[in-house]
């Protein structure tokens, strides 16, 4: 399922409805990651580990958890020198 281009909101609602599953869901990105992110090293720090632990735990709960919970989420650290 090419989820690519999905709002936010559509993944959601794919993910309560169990049409998708955050497991699912954090593999196709980390497909992505790994075919185009190359060169860019945008995440160079990824803990596909844990993520997948999240995830799995995310399935098993389902609806009960957060509203955002089951998303794919990059967070980037922003520092000054």
């Amino acid at each position: 399922m090419n989820t690519a281009h999905w709002s936010a909101t559509k993944l959601i609602r794919a993910l309560k409805a169990r049409k998708l599953g955050a497991l699912e869901l954090l593999e196709y990105y980390a497909a992505r990651i790994k075919k185009y992110d190359g060169v860019l090293n945008s995440l160079p720090i990824l803990d596909l580990d844990a993520a997948r632990k999240r995830a799995k735990a995310f399935d098993r709960k389902g609806a009960k958890a957060g509203p955002l919970a089951g998303l794919v989420a990059g967070l980037r650290a922003c520092t000054s020198q």
